[in-house]
């Protein structure tokens, strides 16, 4: 089929200037209309389906124009979104400024808020520290024991005790052991002050019925008391740093009764003859040879007179100043008469770099034990085969103790340490279940 292929006659291939072309499929040439019409028949089905190929001209145009307009406006659409994304990044970055500002403003919020707590925390440390002046003042003042006749007597310490070899053992070996430091007489008065106030508390306490609520200390540390007489009370664990926080008692950590004397108690009249001269000692005797006694001037906590009543009654290893709580030096009165080895009982202080070299201490009648309250000194109390009574008095550093006093209005502090304590709770019980 020449026709097909080049611009001949598809009849009888023969080419001249008037060649016809067939109206439909617009393909297949012809010389003359004789010729168009005998090829008909076999032209007619590739001519038709030629002819349904074809695009109508009307509608080509129609479909140029359609999609010149799908153009344009998909270059508006381009356009309108290229407006929009600049609206939008022009409102996040309105935005970012905004949070910028809003960041700005609130870290100035939280300076002034850090500011105000820090005025807040200054302020009760100041307070703090007029207390502590005060009880300075109160500590001096009862350096002087006014008789009956108004005239003032001067507190000596006992001719045996050396206070040079008291300091160097201190700042050598961090503790120090002063045998027979008070007269005998006193000492027997104190213990049997003590032991008598014991002994009656212990008959109130007997007297107590089920659902009687138990006694413990007062808000300000005293003992709390029952018909007029100091009761002693099982001894407290935790507190925090300012002693205010979550306490508990678990007799198998420590298992001590106390009571918190001030020394102007009627039923103990030597305790104050014997602060008097533990005074004498720590504040006045030992600070020109020590100097980290002699920086600061100390004051002292009132006398915690505790009794391990045996039955293996005793108290794990602990450190007095584990987080910087004030307590700067540790003292120890024993009054134990008869004390034998197999009474058990002993104080046994942790010594050296490697905190298992350990020294016994043994709660002889009259010895009194200094060491330093901080983690220089982590000690416990052995189990006690009999009733063990001990008379303890912490001297503080009043800075450190200001500071340790603002923790009691630092809520976030307070909430810290109280999670730690209940996790100290859950550790010594499971410890407890264990055994």
């Amino acid at each position: 089929d020449f026709g097909l292929h080049m611009d001949v006659c598809c009849v009888c291939g023969n080419s001249s200037d008037n060649m016809l072309r067939c109206a439909r499929c617009r393909h297949t040439l012809y010389c003359s209309g004789i010729h168009q019409n005998q090829h008909w028949k076999v032209h007619k089905p590739t001519c038709l389906e030629a002819e349904k190929q074809q695009v109508d001209p009307a509608k080509q145009k129609g479909l140029f124009e359609t999609v010149e307009n799908l153009k344009r406006n998909v270059d508006n659409r381009a356009k309108e979104m290229d407006v929009m994304v600049e609206a939008f990044k022009q409102a996040q970055q309105e935005r970012e400024n905004l949070l910028r500002e809003m960041r700005c403003l609130e870290a100035q919020v939280n300076s002034l808020k850090s500011e105000a707590v820090a005025a807040e925390r200054d302020l009760r440390k100041e307070e703090a520290l007029l207390k502590a002046k005060a009880r300075e003042a109160e500590i001096y003042a009862s350096m002087i024991n006014t008789g009956d006749l108004g005239q003032p007597t001067t507190v000596s310490l006992q001719s045996h005790i050396e206070v040079p070899d008291v300091a160097s053992a201190l700042m050598s070996r961090h503790y120090c052991v002063v045998d027979n430091f008070l007269e005998d007489s006193l000492a027997r008065q104190l213990h049997l002050q003590i032991t008598d106030m014991y002994r009656t508390s212990e008959e109130l306490l007997s007297q107590l019925r089920p659902g009687d609520p138990e006694p413990e200390m007062t808000v300000d540390g005293q003992a709390s008391r029952r018909n007029g007489s100091v009761l002693f009370v099982p001894g407290k664990l935790a507190g925090g740093r300012s002693g205010q926080n979550l306490k508990y008692s678990l007799e198998h950590v420590r298992g001590d009764r106390i009571a918190w004397l001030s020394g102007r108690e009627a039923e103990c009249p030597s305790l104050q003859q014997y602060l008097q001269h533990l005074e004498q000692l720590v504040l006045h005797s030992l600070p020109p040879f020590i100097p980290e006694l002699s920086r600061k001037v100390l004051y002292h906590s009132d006398a915690m007179v505790a009794c391990y009543p045996g039955n293996a009654s005793r108290y794990i290893r602990h450190v007095d100043n584990p987080n910087q709580n004030g307590r700067k030096l540790t003292a120890i009165l024993y009054l134990n008469l008869d004390w034998s080895f197999c009474d058990g009982g002993e104080l046994r202080l942790f010594t050296g770099q490697s905190g298992e070299e350990h020294v016994d201490i043994h709660p002889c009648f009259n010895r009194l034990l200094l060491f330093w309250a901080d983690t220089r000194c982590p000690h416990e109390v052995l189990p006690a085969q009999r009733p063990r009574f001990a008379v303890t008095v912490w001297f503080f550093d009043p800075e450190e103790r200001a500071v340790a006093s603002v923790t009691d209005h630092d809520t976030e502090t307070l909430e810290q340490e109280r999670l730690r304590i209940e996790q100290e709770m859950k550790r010594f019980r499971m410890t407890s279940e264990q055994q």
